[in-house]
């Protein structure tokens, strides 16, 4: 079992803040969708990861 970290939750709450700004300038399309959340899911990894190496 993993522990959640503070620096995780940074993460999510980044890769949510990223989603809910792209799907409010992107057209509403599953073609748009679908890469909007990847990108989001990665750029949380990417911020919780670098979180965690700075502490």
């Amino acid at each position: 079992m993993s522990v959640v970290t503070r620096e995780r939750l940074v993460g999510l709450l980044v890769a949510i803040v990223v989603a809910e700004v792209l799907f409010l300038v992107a057209p509403s399309s599953p073609l748009y969708s679908i890469p909007i959340l990847v990108g989001a899911v990665a750029v949380g990894l990417w911020v919780g990861r670098v979180l965690e190496q700075r502490v």
